[in-house]
Protein backbone atom coordinates (compact mmCIF):
# COMPACT_ATOMS: atom_id res chain seq x y z
CA UNK A 1 0.00 0.00 0.00
CA UNK A 2 1.14 3.50 -0.70
CA UNK A 3 1.00 6.47 1.67
CA UNK A 4 -2.55 7.35 0.59
CA UNK A 5 -3.92 3.88 1.35
CA UNK A 6 -4.27 2.70 -2.25
CA UNK A 7 -3.26 -0.78 -3.28
CA UNK A 8 0.02 -0.75 -5.17
CA UNK A 9 -0.69 -4.09 -6.85
CA UNK A 10 -0.41 -4.25 -10.58
CA UNK A 11 -3.54 -3.66 -12.58
CA UNK A 12 -5.18 -6.51 -14.44
CA UNK A 13 -3.64 -5.33 -17.72
CA UNK A 14 -0.14 -5.16 -16.19
CA UNK A 15 -0.52 -8.65 -14.71
CA UNK A 16 -1.71 -10.00 -18.07
CA UNK A 17 1.34 -8.50 -19.84
CA UNK A 18 3.65 -9.99 -17.17
CA UNK A 19 2.04 -13.41 -17.74
CA UNK A 20 2.75 -13.18 -21.48
CA UNK A 21 -0.71 -12.41 -22.89
CA UNK A 22 -0.80 -10.32 -26.06
CA UNK A 23 -3.13 -7.33 -26.46
CA UNK A 24 -5.13 -8.18 -29.60
CA UNK A 25 -6.79 -4.77 -29.76
CA UNK A 26 -3.65 -3.25 -31.28
CA UNK A 27 -3.58 -5.88 -34.03
CA UNK A 28 -7.30 -5.64 -34.96
CA UNK A 29 -8.02 -3.79 -38.19
CA UNK A 30 -11.13 -1.59 -38.02
CA UNK A 31 -12.96 -0.31 -41.10
CA UNK A 32 -12.07 3.24 -42.01
CA UNK A 33 -15.67 4.38 -41.95
CA UNK A 34 -15.94 3.56 -38.23
CA UNK A 35 -13.75 6.48 -37.32
CA UNK A 36 -15.38 9.93 -37.17
CA UNK A 37 -12.54 11.56 -39.10
CA UNK A 38 -12.95 9.27 -42.10
CA UNK A 39 -16.76 9.21 -42.09
CA UNK A 40 -18.17 12.16 -44.10
CA UNK A 41 -21.67 11.41 -42.75
CA UNK A 42 -20.57 11.63 -39.11
CA UNK A 43 -22.50 14.10 -36.98
CA UNK A 44 -20.81 16.30 -34.41
CA UNK A 45 -23.73 16.51 -32.03
CA UNK A 46 -27.38 15.61 -31.52
CA UNK A 47 -28.69 18.94 -32.84
CA UNK A 48 -26.84 18.52 -36.11
CA UNK A 49 -28.08 14.93 -36.41
CA UNK A 50 -31.72 16.02 -35.99
CA UNK A 51 -31.28 18.91 -38.43
CA UNK A 52 -29.94 16.52 -41.07
CA UNK A 53 -32.76 14.03 -40.43
CA UNK A 54 -35.35 16.79 -40.75
CA UNK A 55 -33.88 18.01 -44.03
CA UNK A 56 -33.87 14.44 -45.37
CA UNK A 57 -37.60 14.11 -44.60
CA UNK A 58 -38.51 17.31 -46.43
CA UNK A 59 -39.84 16.52 -49.92
CA UNK A 60 -37.86 17.65 -52.93
CA UNK A 61 -39.03 20.86 -54.62
CA UNK A 62 -39.90 18.82 -57.74
CA UNK A 63 -42.94 17.58 -55.78
CA UNK A 64 -44.40 21.12 -56.02
CA UNK A 65 -47.05 20.49 -58.69
CA UNK A 66 -49.09 23.68 -58.30
CA UNK A 67 -46.05 25.94 -58.66
CA UNK A 68 -46.49 27.99 -55.50
CA UNK A 69 -42.92 27.29 -54.30
CA UNK A 70 -44.06 25.13 -51.41
CA UNK A 71 -44.74 21.38 -51.33
CA UNK A 72 -48.10 21.15 -49.59
CA UNK A 73 -49.99 18.05 -48.46
CA UNK A 74 -51.92 17.77 -51.70
CA UNK A 75 -48.77 18.17 -53.81
CA UNK A 76 -46.94 15.56 -51.76
CA UNK A 77 -49.69 12.92 -51.93
CA UNK A 78 -50.22 13.28 -55.66
CA UNK A 79 -46.49 13.47 -56.50
CA UNK A 80 -45.79 10.38 -54.38
CA UNK A 81 -48.16 8.41 -56.66
CA UNK A 82 -46.10 9.35 -59.71
CA UNK A 83 -42.60 8.91 -58.22
CA UNK A 84 -42.19 5.50 -59.85
CA UNK A 85 -38.45 5.04 -59.18
CA UNK A 86 -38.90 6.01 -55.51
CA UNK A 87 -35.93 8.38 -55.36
CA UNK A 88 -37.94 11.17 -53.70
CA UNK A 89 -37.81 13.40 -56.80
CA UNK A 90 -39.94 13.75 -59.91
CA UNK A 91 -37.96 13.51 -63.13
CA UNK A 92 -39.27 15.05 -66.36
CA UNK A 93 -41.32 12.01 -67.41
CA UNK A 94 -42.86 11.49 -63.96
CA UNK A 95 -43.70 15.20 -63.68
CA UNK A 96 -45.31 15.22 -67.14
CA UNK A 97 -47.41 12.17 -66.19
CA UNK A 98 -48.49 13.85 -62.93
CA UNK A 99 -49.45 17.10 -64.65
CA UNK A 100 -51.40 15.21 -67.33
CA UNK A 101 -53.25 13.22 -64.67
CA UNK A 102 -54.13 16.43 -62.80
CA UNK A 103 -55.57 17.89 -65.99
CA UNK A 104 -57.69 14.72 -66.34
CA UNK A 105 -59.00 15.02 -62.75
CA UNK A 106 -56.76 12.61 -60.83
CA UNK A 107 -57.09 14.72 -57.66
CA UNK A 108 -60.89 14.27 -57.71
CA UNK A 109 -60.38 10.67 -56.54
CA UNK A 110 -59.36 11.94 -53.10
CA UNK A 111 -61.28 13.66 -50.32
CA UNK A 112 -59.28 16.71 -49.25
CA UNK A 113 -59.54 18.82 -46.10
CA UNK A 114 -60.83 16.07 -43.81
CA UNK A 115 -58.18 16.75 -41.17
CA UNK A 116 -59.34 20.36 -40.89
CA UNK A 117 -62.77 19.42 -39.61
CA UNK A 118 -61.33 17.41 -36.71
CA UNK A 119 -62.71 14.65 -34.56
CA UNK A 120 -65.62 16.73 -33.29
CA UNK A 121 -67.15 17.27 -36.74
CA UNK A 122 -70.89 16.73 -36.99
CA UNK A 123 -70.65 14.22 -39.85
CA UNK A 124 -68.65 11.08 -40.41
CA UNK A 125 -66.37 10.36 -43.30
CA UNK A 126 -65.45 6.74 -43.86
CA UNK A 127 -64.18 4.38 -46.48
CA UNK A 128 -66.36 1.40 -47.35
CA UNK A 129 -65.52 -1.09 -50.08
CA UNK A 130 -62.95 1.30 -51.61
CA UNK A 131 -65.22 4.37 -51.81
CA UNK A 132 -64.97 7.39 -49.53
CA UNK A 133 -68.44 8.32 -48.31
CA UNK A 134 -69.90 10.63 -45.71
CA UNK A 135 -72.89 10.13 -43.44
CA UNK A 136 -75.15 12.27 -45.65
CA UNK A 137 -74.78 10.23 -48.83
CA UNK A 138 -74.42 6.46 -48.76
CA UNK A 139 -75.66 6.02 -52.35
CA UNK A 140 -72.12 5.77 -53.73
CA UNK A 141 -71.63 2.42 -52.00
CA UNK A 142 -74.47 0.75 -53.93
CA UNK A 143 -72.34 0.68 -57.07
CA UNK A 144 -69.79 -1.58 -55.35
CA UNK A 145 -72.23 -4.46 -54.76
CA UNK A 146 -73.19 -6.94 -57.49
CA UNK A 147 -76.72 -6.77 -58.84
CA UNK A 148 -79.21 -9.03 -57.08
CA UNK A 149 -80.75 -11.62 -59.42
CA UNK A 150 -84.33 -10.70 -58.45
CA UNK A 151 -84.03 -6.96 -59.14
CA UNK A 152 -85.14 -7.39 -62.77
CA UNK A 153 -88.22 -9.40 -61.80
CA UNK A 154 -91.41 -7.33 -61.81
CA UNK A 155 -93.69 -8.17 -58.85
CA UNK A 156 -97.24 -9.37 -59.55
CA UNK A 157 -98.67 -7.06 -56.89
CA UNK A 158 -97.62 -3.60 -55.80
CA UNK A 159 -99.40 -3.08 -52.46
CA UNK A 160 -100.09 -5.13 -49.33
CA UNK A 161 -103.87 -4.99 -49.99
CA UNK A 162 -103.37 -6.46 -53.46
CA UNK A 163 -101.15 -9.16 -51.97
CA UNK A 164 -103.84 -10.15 -49.43
CA UNK A 165 -106.49 -10.25 -52.13
CA UNK A 166 -104.26 -12.38 -54.38
CA UNK A 167 -103.55 -14.85 -51.55
CA UNK A 168 -107.24 -15.05 -50.63
CA UNK A 169 -108.16 -15.69 -54.28
CA UNK A 170 -105.47 -18.39 -54.50
CA UNK A 171 -106.81 -20.12 -51.38
CA UNK A 172 -110.40 -19.94 -52.67
CA UNK A 173 -109.27 -21.39 -55.99
CA UNK A 174 -107.54 -24.29 -54.21
CA UNK A 175 -110.64 -24.96 -52.07
CA UNK A 176 -112.91 -24.86 -55.13
CA UNK A 177 -110.62 -27.33 -56.96
CA UNK A 178 -110.78 -29.66 -53.93
CA UNK A 179 -114.57 -29.50 -53.80
CA UNK A 180 -114.87 -30.22 -57.52
CA UNK A 181 -112.47 -33.16 -57.17
CA UNK A 182 -114.60 -34.62 -54.33
CA UNK A 183 -117.85 -34.16 -56.27
CA UNK A 184 -116.53 -35.85 -59.34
Amino acid sequence: MNTFGFNKEATLKERANQAGFVDKAKETKLPNWWGCEQNPNARKDRTELFAVRKSEKAPHISFDLDGDGFVGNRDYVIAKHFDKDGDGRLNAVERANAEQALREGFDKKFTWGVEQSGAQRSYRIMQKRGIVIDADDFNGITATYPEHPLTKEIPKVSTVAELKQARKASCMETVNKGIEANNA
